[in-house]
């Protein structure tokens, strides 16, 4: 029996809205587990290419595929083509992210990609940024046809009740400039920034500080509470990031200030659910300024744009796999 099977890293409920989304179609899926977001990097570059070559032994038991881990739906595509298996299952990958490497080690890794983005029954690759459409069709031009934009959901739970608190909140590790972030708040003492990121080492004012080890429903509490968020992202590299900071803050009616990113302008839409700014001192001050009337926090905090969750994107994700059908 084939089966339709969504692959992920992580564990799930049994009401999971992502699920429900693939199955408000005709298409009905399951799920399968492969935990790795635990393990260690070079523990996890290991159990994704054993993760692949386990569903290419399984192969004959899927009919489509979609990984939520790239890696999975990528080393599997990998391992079909190049064992030269033509009647595979059709595969998804979503939430795809190319960050080009040095060396020989980047040449590997570019081909490894390009193999497994060739294969012809990866048919669909789902990118979290306009800009990223145009971005990867150049790099993978053979696999240009492939490459989707769809604005990413995150789950409709609010674990805590939401409060208007005294200081903005910064999240996240991937492409993020903090050193702007924590200059800009040295040079107003009167605001408080709060810093939840594992990898950062970096000297910071009394008004700013750095929270280690805070995940899930804790990290949530700190979200539910702040003014705002406030993220400083590098815009040397152009894949995308930030956007499930700025999902979740949406989830808490949380306006956001933003630089200018290309992979989160498509999020944030500037003076209506938040603001995007230069990367300078003036341009964050008068954001924040604007916050601080009333009306203002009002309308960008309640913005219907910001209703956006995971079924959405599930249900988007299945209309497009029907469209891809053979």
């Amino acid at each position: 029996m084939e089966n339709n099977v969504i692959l992920v890293d992580y564990d799930t409920n049994s009401d999971w809205q992502y699920l429900s989304g693939l199955n408000s179609s005709k298409l009905k899926w399951i799920v399968e587990h492969y935990p790795s977001n635990t393990l260690s990097q070079k523990k996890r570059w290991k159990y994704y290419f054993k993760i692949g070559f386990i569903l290419f032994k399984k192969r004959n038991t899927y009919h489509r595929v979609v990984a939520i881990q790239q890696f999975y739906g990528l080393l599997f595509a990998f391992f079909l083509r190049f064992f030269r298996i033509k009647k595979g299952p059709q595969i998804t990958v979503t939430e795809f992210i190319y960050i080009k490497k040095k060396g020989l080690f980047g040449k590997l890794y570019h081909w490894l990609f390009k193999t497994a983005l060739n294969y012809n029954n990866l048919d669909l690759i789902i990118c979290l940024s306009s800009h990223e459409v145009i971005y990867y069709s150049q790099l993978f031009p053979k696999a240009k046809n492939k490459f989707q934009f769809l604005k990413i959901g995150t789950h409709n739970e609010r674990y805590w009740p939401t409060n208007k608190g005294d200081y903005y909140l910064s999240a996240g590790s991937s492409n993020r400039d903090y050193q702007f972030l924590v200059d800009s708040f040295k040079a107003m003492p009167e605001k408080k920034l709060l810093i939840v990121c594992n990898s950062l080492n970096i000297v910071t004012p009394k008004n700013v500080t750095i929270i280690r080890n805070c995940f899930d429903k804790d990290y949530e509490k700190l979200l539910a509470n702040c003014f705002a968020t406030v993220l400083s992202l590098d815009d040397s590299n152009p894949v995308s990031c930030g956007q499930l900071v700025v999902c979740r803050s949406f989830a808490y009616h949380k306006p956001v200030i933003v630089t200018s990113h290309p992979g989160i302008n498509d999020y944030v839409l500037n003076g209506i659910n938040g603001f995007i700014i230069s990367k300078k001192l003036d341009s964050l001050k008068q954001s924040m300024n604007e916050l601080d009337n009333p009306t203002k926090y009002a309308v960008l905090s309640n913005a219907k744009e910001n209703e956006y969750y995971e079924y959405d994107y599930a249900r988007k994700i299945e209309l497009l796999i029907e469209k891809t059908q053979p």
